[in-house]
């Protein structure tokens, strides 16, 4: 089995402190990737947020609260909490549902923290 895995040229063997251990003689071909920078390779949807925060950055509390989102879909949920919230009228409901992991909690938070601004 470990011969096997010398040959493999997309296997990688690492001990408990992450070096790598030289298996096989194709590790020696290993090259670092460089490091993102933060302009270089934005995803649309990073570049869409990046551009909804700076919008956004001067309406108190909303830009505040739009600016601690880590996605788009989790600012988007922000957004249309604080919307219900401003209305005052309570007529709304607005329900939030996605798979584990998408930040849903920590945008009930930060709308939480809206309506405590809302009063």
């Amino acid at each position: 089995f470990i011969l096997s895995l010398a040959s493999c040229k997309t296997c990688v063997v690492i001990d408990d402190q992450l070096n790598i251990l030289p298996i096989s003689s194709h590790i020696t071909n290993i090259k670092p990737v460089p490091p993102k920078t933060q302009d270089d390779g934005l995803s649309p949807r990073e570049q869409e947020l990046k551009d909804l925060k700076e919008s956004l950055q001067d309406t108190q509390p909303v830009g505040v609260l739009v600016d601690g989102c880590k996605t788009m879909d989790q600012a988007k949920a922000v957004l249309k909490f604080i919307e219900a919230i401003s209305e005052k009228t309570l007529r709304s409901t607005v329900a939030l549902t996605a798979a584990r992991g998408r930040g849903k909690s920590a945008a009930l938070g930060l709308a939480v923290a809206g309506a405590v601004a809302f009063g």
